[in-house]
């Protein structure tokens, strides 16, 4: 739970980016959903800053993206995916980030996420990791 009130108290200092989302909805979706509950408390121990990006009306879901400044320490020293782990002959890293993603429940973000996440707010500045 503690991971949801770390979620919360970012959407409130962001408010002004989150200003036509309601928390009370977010939060009662987050706590309806047991494997969103557990994947946004994978991203806090892993060092991530999970926050809310946006909202899919498609989906009737929100959208909810790490904003670390840089790669978090507990998903550093990864290749792309598996067949480049699996290539990789020296200095070989302790994983792939698909895996990791999988694992935790989340999916990569592609080039446009990416991208607008950018304009959201300074992340990945130092590790160029997320594309």
């Amino acid at each position: 739970m503690e991971a949801i009130l770390l979620v919360k108290n970012r959407f409130f200092m962001n408010k002004s980016i989150c200003l036509q989302y309601d928390w009370d909805d977010i939060e009662r979706k987050i706590m309806e959903n047991d494997i969103l509950k557990r994947t946004i408390e994978l991203m806090e121990e892993t060092g991530g800053e999970p926050e809310v990006f946006s909202y899919d009306s498609i989906s009737n879901q929100y959208i909810i993206v790490d904003c670390s400044k840089e790669s978090p320490i507990g998903r550093r020293s990864l290749c792309y995916d598996r067949s480049a782990w699996v290539s990789r002959k020296v200095h070989k890293p302790i994983g792939s980030a698909m895996e990791i993603a999988e694992s935790m429940g989340v999916l990569m973000l592609n080039e446009e996420m990416y991208r607008q996440l950018q304009t959201y707010k300074p992340c990945d500045e130092k590790t160029s990791s997320w594309i």
